[in-house]
This record gives C-alpha cells, structure tokens and sequence, in this order.
C-alpha cells in the first residue's frame, strides 16, 4: 500500500497520532520527563505530533492530510500559524527547560518512524529517506520554536526580576534613607527653634539629629555595599558574607558554610541564588527576632543545593501565605526561573528553613 492510499482512509489519521504518543509517553515516562507532569503540556505535545505528522505526510506524499491547524498549503504559511497557536497564545511549554525536549525530540523521532513506515509500508529506499528527513526537519522545527518560547519567557521572567529589585531599591531609599533625612531635617528645624527659648532642649534635638545622620549613613553604606555586589564578581559567597557583614547585627550570630566551587557557576544562576538567600537572611534579621542564622551553599554533580537557617519566631506557612508581603513569592519565582524549587518549613516559635534546589544544566548534556 502507497502511502497516499492510506490518505483516503482519514479515520486512521488519529489512530496512528495516538499509538505515536502513547509510545512515545512510555519512553517520556521511563526517562522521568519533565514534560510528564505537565497536564498542559501533554496536551499541547499532542497537538504538536499531530502537526509533526500531518507535515512528513505531505512532505513524502505532496497532498495535504488531515490535521485541522492546516491553514495552508504553504508550508511555511502553516508553520508561521502553528507558531501563533503553539507559541504566542499557549504557555504550556514556555516554562519546560528546552534541554527536555532535546530528550523528547529524540524519543519521538525513534517512535514515530517505525510507526510510519508501518502504517503506509513504505518500502522503496526514496521514499524511506523522504520520510525519514521530513520527520526530522519536523521535530527540529518545532523544537527550534518551543526554545524560542522558552527564551521569551526566561527573559520576560528576569526582567520583572530586575524590576523588582529596582523597586525594592527603591522602597529602602524612600523607607529608610528618605525617612532618615526627613527625621534630620525635623530636629534640625526643632533646633533652631528652641536654640534661644530652650538652649538644653536644642541641643538634645541637634544630638538627635548628628545620631540620625550616622542612621542614615549605615543605610546608605548598606544600600551602596548591595548595589557594588550585584555584579557577584566574587562569587555567591563573598556576596554572602560581604551582605552579612554590613546588613546583619553583629549580636546576631551568623554561620555561612559553602561545601563546593560555585566561582565556575553561571553568572545568572549565583546572582539569583544569592538573591534568594539574601532575602532569606533580611527576612530573619527583621520579621523572625533570630539569634541565630545558618547559611548553607553545596554544589553537586547534578544540582545546586543552599538553605538558610534561623531561631526566631516562626510562622504557620498553611494559615500565613507570606508573612513578609511579597518576599517568599519574589523569591519562589526566582526559583521557578532557574528551574527550580523553592520549599519552606517553619513552626511557631520553632524558626524557619528556606531550601532551595536548582538543577545544573551541565549534568543533562
């Protein structure tokens, strides 16, 4: 049988569609794909092989088959609308690390060329190349697009990163810096005031006023101290330490211990694992009422591993969602961005541990 004479037969269209994707989530499965706990994804990958196929089907055959997002018999009309309807308005995939679908890729080339060439019999050496190179220029071409939503989305998520750092930047310059020099203005103000009336009363407000000087100048010195270490030239440790040095009181008891070289880490991953783990250590400084605060930073062959520790006052996390606004979210997201999760475990009066594990991109290659 040719296989444009199983084109007449458009019943066995989903037929074929599904024992391709029901083999190819057992090869999914056996792998522990990402793509397997994906509910949306799963479905998204099946709508994505039914285009795969449809296309090496017209490739090897030059007659248009069944699949519904046909839109045109361009090919490159057709790509451009399943890049619209996978890519821009479904983010079912735009957050699956690209390197699992280079692992799907292969897998679902393996499964669904033998099912091919079953299901039409194709035999003559032609046509088996013709089948074989357009099943193949099918998966890298969806392949390339689903990298591409990956990108979009990995960039979009840093930028509202960046963002809310700025932001936060901003709040301590308006909450602490601001502030304090509006309570030096104040006393100065009350000094004048009182510098003939009251001379003992004026030179408590300047006393007050030359003590909220040097309140805002730590402030400064702190702020500025983050903004030179946002480039983490010294590694995600030195940036700890340095943090911990000019933010954290020294009547609270600090412990840092980094068990691997993180300078070889990608610059990206330290700046967003030290961001995670500084909000972690200000979270304890000033919600938590610590004595105590652990930091921990490993590196394995397959994932970076940090926590921070600390003694204070704990919290419900099932009846308090995020009891320091928006900072366990901010840092959950950062997670997320590297792939990533982020887990919390607190009890009242009992502290609080913030883990964090991200996958190393150098153990899939």
């Amino acid at each position: 049988m040719s296989m444009t004479a199983g084109l007449d037969d458009l019943g066995s269209a989903p037929k074929i569609i599904d024992e391709i994707v029901e083999q190819y989530l057992e090869r999914l499965r056996a792998q522990d794909s990402g793509l397997i706990r994906n509910p949306d994804a799963l479905w998204q990958l099946r709508r994505q092989v039914a285009v795969i196929v449809d296309e090496v089907v017209a490739a090897t055959t030059g007659e248009p088959a069944w699949h519904a997002g046909r839109l045109a018999d361009d090919r490159s009309n057709h790509r451009l609308a399943v890049y619209d309807a996978d890519i821009d308005t479904d983010g079912a995939l735009r957050g699956v690390h690209p390197l699992n679908f280079v692992h799907a890729a292969t897998s679902l080339y393996e499964v669904a060329l033998p099912l091919i060439v079953r299901r039409w019999s194709l035999t003559d050496a032609e046509t088996l190349v013709t089948a074989g190179r357009a099943l193949h220029e099918a998966i890298l071409w969806h392949l390339a697009l689903t990298s591409v939503s990956y990108a979009t989305s990995a960039l979009d998520k840093l930028r509202v990163s960046q963002e809310e750092e700025r932001l936060r930047i901003a709040r301590e310059l308006h909450d602490r810096i601001g502030h304090g020099i509006g309570l030096i203005l104040q006393h100065l103000d009350m000094y004048r005031v009182l510098l003939d009336r009251d001379p003992e009363r004026a030179r408590a407000k300047l006393a007050a006023a030359t003590d909220a000087v040097g309140e805002a100048m730590y402030a400064t010195q702190q702020l500025s101290a983050e903004l030179r270490r946002s480039g983490l030239s010294g590694g995600i440790e030195y940036a700890l330490r340095s943090y911990v040095e000019a933010a954290v009181p020294s009547a609270i008891h600090t412990k840092i211990t980094v068990c691997a070289d993180v300078l070889g880490l990608p610059q990206v991953l330290s700046e967003e694992v030290y961001l995670i783990l500084r909000e972690a250590v200000r979270n304890a400084v000033r919600h938590a009422g610590a004595t105590h605060i652990e930091v921990s930073v490993d590196v394995t062959e397959s994932e970076l591993v940090a926590s921070v520790t600390d003694d204070g006052r704990g919290f419900e996390p099932d009846l308090v969602a995020d009891p320091h606004g928006h900072g366990l979210r901010s840092m959950s997201e950062r997670a997320a961005l590297l792939q990533g999760v982020l887990s919390i475990s607190s009890r009242v009066h009992r502290g609080t541990t913030v883990d964090v594990r991200v996958p190393l991109v150098r153990s899939r290659l």
